[in-house]
């Protein structure tokens, strides 16, 4: 089974979502907007329709990074992630019942730790980009 997700990165700062706590899976949790990847799409349009589903928020495939990829039950997940140019307001569907932008050092819980790992590495290759752009300015 595959899943993808996707991290909307602004400032330093990722939108993540908290999971409502009836989902049956990872209940009252929080993480970037994610879902099953059907048969018809790539684990990047899953990540992009994903994110259109539970937040209203859309963003183009072309312009997503493949962080990672978590390989655990019940299936492997996809983590991708795309810079935006503004701090969208999501428009949530059932299955969440809050957001926020978070800075990496100060993520809300309860989280996945893999999952805070490849968000980790998000932010820190970023940081890294964003200091050598300036370095060369």
């Amino acid at each position: 089974m595959k899943f993808a997700g996707i991290a909307l990165l602004r400032d330093g700062n990722l939108l993540l979502c908290k999971r409502s706590p009836n989902m049956e899976r990872y209940p009252s949790t929080w993480s970037v907007p994610a879902g099953y990847v059907e048969e018809s799409e790539t684990t990047s349009e899953c990540a992009v329709r994903e994110l259109w589903e539970e937040t209203h928020i859309s963003v183009l495939e072309k312009y997503t990074k493949l962080a990672g990829v978590i390989d655990k039950k019940p299936g492997i997940f996809y983590l991708y992630y795309t810079i935006i140019p503004e701090f969208y307001t999501p428009v949530l569907d059932g299955e969440h019942v809050d957001f926020g932008y978070f800075k990496v050092d100060d993520l809300p819980t309860p989280m996945d730790p893999d999952m805070i790992i490849f968000l980790k590495k998000i932010i820190n290759e970023n940081d890294q980009k964003r200091r050598r752009n300036q370095k060369s300015i």
